[in-house]
């Protein structure tokens, strides 16, 4: 399920103020549904304590690869890791027998 940010963060905050509660980093943290990056955390918690307004911060739409992508993607590393070290016990051996 993907949301934007300042979604969760506002229903965080709102949260908060009912409860009587500072809007602190941690404390909004603690209250929010889904992990939001830090960065964004710090700069929407500065706007709305300046403002009272929590700048749109959309979440993006795909923030990791698809797993089968990632597979291959690390399936391509490990034989172009195999081939160079392939290259490097050859050398290895042809400079033991000189």
């Amino acid at each position: 399920m993907t949301t934007s940010y300042t979604t969760l963060i506002e229903a965080a905050l709102r949260q908060l103020q009912q409860e009587g509660k500072q809007a602190t980093i941690a404390a909004v943290k603690s209250k929010l549904s889904q992990p939001v990056p830090m960065p964004v955390l710090l700069s929407a918690i500065q706007a709305y304590k300046k403002s009272g307004v929590v700048p749109e911060q959309a979440a993006p739409k795909n923030p990791e690869p698809d797993v089968h992508t990632r597979i291959a993607e690390l399936e391509q590393e490990i034989s172009d890791l195999k081939a160079r070290l392939s290259v490097l016990e050859q050398k290895v051996v042809s400079e033991e027998k000189n």
